[in-house]
């Protein structure tokens, strides 16, 4: 109904602004061409991305719970955490003939109806850039939203750190108290220590590590500190 087509629009535009901020500041789109959203709830980011992909790219989006269609993208109803999932991704690289995608992204929506602890946010985290690396092309980007209060910024950054060679963690100007990282510049390793993308063990091993983050009129700088 009408009502519930302005809530949809208002969600889509309000997802939408946020990432068009990230993109602004750290040019993740704009010099892209293949682009995957994990979760992507209103389908807001999908839609961004479609438009400041470079010609010729394509956007696919996967998550457990659909979407309304997003014009020139594609969208498939799946659990991320699943082989399932990753065989349709490679399907939809084969029949569009790429082999790497240039950014995924997971910020719009989650992977379940609920994520009740802060364990539960974490391993979804764990699990979105688990996935992130085995599509990734070399020097591509990573965007995760984290959650506030979920005390997962020193092992995810620990995590990220070790797999990228720019990280950053930011808040959008123009939205709710969202914080993200930022990760660009894949190193795309030949081997990672499974240990690394295991939230039990990652939690375990870089309890101590304490990064600095300071905000500044949306703005943020990170300095890690063993």
């Amino acid at each position: 109904d009408e009502e519930s087509d302005y809530d949809l629009l208002k969600a889509t535009s309000n997802a939408a602004a946020r990432l068009n901020n990230l993109d602004s500041k750290f040019g993740l789109l704009k010099t892209s061409k293949y682009v995957l959203d994990l979760c992507p709830g209103t389908g807001g980011w999908m839609r961004l991305a479609v438009l400041k992909i470079q010609q010729g790219g394509l956007v696919v989006g996967v998550g457990l719970h659909p979407i309304r269609p997003v014009p020139d993208a594609i969208f498939t109803q799946e659990d991320i955490t699943t082989p399932k999932c990753r065989d349709t991704i490679r399907k939809h690289m084969t029949e569009n003939d790429f082999t790497g995608l240039d950014v995924v992204m997971r910020g719009d929506g989650l992977s379940s109806d609920t994520l009740a602890t802060p364990w539960d946010q974490a391993s979804q985290l764990t699990e979105s850039i688990k996935l992130a690396t085995e599509f990734l092309s070399p020097k591509g980007a990573f965007v995760t939203k984290m959650f506030d209060g979920a005390q997962d910024y020193n092992p995810m950054l620990y995590c990220h750190e070790k797999l990228f060679d720019g990280v950053v963690v930011t808040k959008p100007t123009c939205t709710f108290p969202e914080t993200y990282i930022v990760a660009k510049i894949y190193k795309a390793p030949e081997k990672i220590n499974p240990r690394l993308l295991a939230t039990r063990n990652l939690f375990s091993i870089k309890e101590d590590i304490k990064p600095e983050v300071k905000y500044s009129s949306g703005r943020a700088s990170t300095k890690y500190v063993p």
